[in-house]
C-alpha cells in the first residue's frame, strides 16, 4: 500500500509536473507570440518611421537639389546680362575707336595741307625776295654792259678797262643764271606780250617779218617761269 500511494504520489508529481511544463510552455508559447507581435509593431513602426524619414529625406533632397538649382539659374542669369553688357561695351567702344580714327584722319589730312601751304608760302617768300633783289640788281648790270660796248673803239693800250669790265659783266651773269634767273631772248623772235614791252613800231619790209623784233632797248630777265623785267622792243608792224 504505501508502495502505491509512493507511485500515486509520484504520478501526481508527474502530472503535476507535467502540467507546470505545459503551463510555461502555453507562456513561453504566449511570451514569444507577444514578443512577436510586438516586434511585428516595433517592424511596422520603424517602417513607418522610415517612410516618413525617406519621405522627409526626398523633400529634403529635392529641395535642396530646387535650391542648388536656383543659384545656378541665377549665375546663369547673371552670366548672360554680363556677357550681353559686355558686348554692348565692346560695341560702344569699337564706336568710339571708329570716331578716333576718323578724327585722326581728318587731323592728318588737314596737316598734310597745312604742311604743303607752308612749303609753297615759304618758296613764294623765296621766290619774292630773291626777284626783288635781282630787279634792285639789273640797272648795275645794264651799266656794265653799257660800258663794255663803249670801250670797243678804245685803243689797245685801253684795251685792258675794257675786258675788265667785261669780265665783270659776264661774271655778274654767271651769278645770275646760277640763281635760276636767265635773260629773255628777243633779237629776232616774234614778239610775245607776256615777255616783251613794245616801245616802238617799224613798218613791215621785205627783209623782216610782221611782229618781228628788230631791235632790243633794254634787255628783260626772268627767274624760272616768273618775268622780273619785260624786255623793252621795237616791233615790225
Amino acid at each position: 500500500m504505501q508502495s502505491n500511494n509512493r507511485w500515486d504520489g509520484s504520478a501526481g508529481d508527474l502530472k503535476e509536473e507535467g502540467t507546470d511544463n505545459s503551463h510555461k510552455d502555453t507562456m513561453k508559447s504566449c511570451g514569444d507570440t507577444s514578443s512577436d507581435q510586438k516586434d511585428e509593431r516595433m517592424k511596422v513602426a520603424g517602417n513607418e518611421q522610415k517612410g516618413e524619414n525617406g519621405g522627409k529625406i526626398e523633400d529634403n533632397e529635392k529641395q535642396s537639389e530646387e535650391e542648388k538649382q536656383q543659384p545656378k539659374d541665377k549665375e546663369g542669369d547673371a552670366e548672360g546680362d554680363k556677357q550681353q553688357s559686355m558686348e554692348e561695351l565692346l560695341i560702344a567702344k569699337e564706336k568710339e575707336l571708329s570716331e578716333y580714327i576718323d578724327l585722326l584722319k581728318r587731323l592728318q589730312a588737314e596737316f598734310d595741307n597745312y604742311r604743303k601751304r607752308t612749303s609753297q608760302s615759304v618758296a613764294q617768300a623765296y621766290n619774292d625776295s630773291l626777284v626783288d633783289v635781282v630787279a634792285a640788281f639789273l640797272p648795275v648790270l645794264d651799266n656794265l654792259e653799257r660800258a663794255a660796248q663803249a670801250t670797243e673803239d678804245y685803243q689797245k693800250d685801253e684795251g685792258s678797262i675794257r675786258e675788265g669790265i667785261v669780265k665783270i659783266y659776264k661774271q655778274f651773269k654767271d651769278v645770275l643764271e646760277s640763281l635760276g634767273v636767265t635773260e629773255i631772248e628777243a633779237m629776232g623772235c616774234q614778239f610775245d606780250p607776256q615777255v616783251h614791252n613794245a616801245v616802238m613800231r617799224q613798218p613791215k619790209s621785205e627783209d623782216n617779218q610782221e611782229n618781228e623784233i628788230v631791235e632790243v632797248f633794254q634787255k628783260g630777265y626772268k627767274y624760272k617761269d616768273r618775268v622780273i623785267r619785260h624786255s623793252m622792243v621795237k616791233v615790225v608792224v
